[in-house]
């Protein structure tokens, strides 16, 4: 089985790699400004792939990523409330900030939601996602990378 551009053989294709202390690098592929035309036939080609996948397989994985992303938000947020009134480089302006491969195969598996295009249509645009100085998705829909991010301000906080 291939999931859009993942041999089987690749840790991405193989559910038991997860959670098994196994190094997964994470997939830069889609990590780019995308027009809506070329988002929706990705989407299409993930749901397609990922429909071919025993359910069960897909709720586990779907279950642990949420349950962990829920966990990590309560954290983030004290984080994110403690120093971003005073952040002066939000990293939502970030230019190099995408929903990747990896993000794209876990939204199209929960099969709801799904964020309704890339973070920026051009490299030069704020993300799209960015409201009153705060992300406007649930950290469960985010790009991986503004699920984990720590800034040096929180970062700061962190170590106290």
């Amino acid at each position: 089985m291939t999931l859009v551009g993942i041999n089987s053989s690749s840790t991405a294709a193989r559910p038991e790699a997860f959670g098994s202390g196994e190094k997964v690098e994470e997939s830069g592929r889609y990590r780019r400004p995308i027009q809506a035309e070329e988002w929706r036939s990705i989407l299409g080609d993930l749901e397609e792939t990922l429909s071919r996948l025993e359910r069960s397989v897909r709720g586990l994985l779907d279950k642990r990523v949420e349950e962990g992303t829920q966990w990590l938000d309560v954290r983030m947020a004290k984080y994110c409330d403690l120093t971003f009134p005073t952040c002066e480089d939000i990293c939502c302006n970030g230019k190099v900030v995408f929903f990747n491969q990896t993000d794209l195969i876990y939204l199209s598996s929960l099969g709801g939601f799904i964020p309704p295009g890339q973070t920026r249509t051009k490299a030069s645009d704020p993300c799209r996602y960015l409201g009153d100085n705060r992300c406007c998705l649930p950290r469960v829909f985010r790009p991986y990378v503004c699920v984990w991010f720590l800034c040096e301000a929180q970062m700061g906080v962190f170590q106290k």
